[in-house]
């Protein structure tokens, strides 16, 4: 099935690290914007489908980090990201003219990503009732409240060592046959 379709999904994040930036005052933090997992709309994005040449070349171009998908709200900018078994991870650096928000993720109340994009391919499958997104557009990454990943609630911890073992607890659906 292909599809032009175009629309949001509110998809997971898992902060795994936060550090603060010693000259700038920013915040770095580092987790999933999406995992392989079934969210709440019955959507999958596997990692190939992050791997596509172009779904993350657009917005690696501006790799704005909004609050709540709004885009006149800007608070950072992504500077890494890759897809790896569990899902597109990506660190960004949070401003700290973000405000607000900027205390929110600080304080360990905001801890989620979410991200909007354009699906270019997907297969419907009716036996899981799930959409198998195949190819994606990536166009922006916000940090949200509530995502659409129901996985995708993460804590914050110092390191990546400690975030290990909540890593371990993602489910890797298999991909649709072609």
């Amino acid at each position: 099935m292909q599809t032009s379709k175009s629309y949001k999904a509110k998809v997971l994040a898992y902060i795994d690290s936060i550090e603060k930036a010693e000259d700038t005052g920013a915040l770095l933090i580092e987790g999933y914007a999406n995992t392989v997992v079934k969210d709440r709309a019955g959507d999958v994005i596997p990692k190939s489908a992050w791997e596509e040449p172009g779904a993350l070349s657009n917005y690696k171009k501006n790799p704005i980090i909004l609050a709540y998908h709004n885009h006149s709200k800007p608070i950072g900018k992504a500077i890494d990201m890759y897809a790896d078994d569990y899902g597109l991870k990506i660190k960004a650096s949070i401003s700290k003219g973000a405000g607000d928000v900027y205390n929110l993720i600080k304080d360990g109340v905001l801890s989620t990503f979410s991200v909007g994009f354009s699906v270019k391919e997907a297969k419907y499958i009716p036996e899981d009732d799930t959409y198998y997104i195949t190819q994606v557009e990536l166009h922006e990454v916000s940090v949200v409240s509530v995502p659409c990943n129901q996985d995708s609630v993460f804590q914050i911890s110092k390191s990546l060592e400690d975030a290990e073992a909540f890593k371990q607890e993602f489910v890797q659906p298999a991909e649709p046959a072609a």
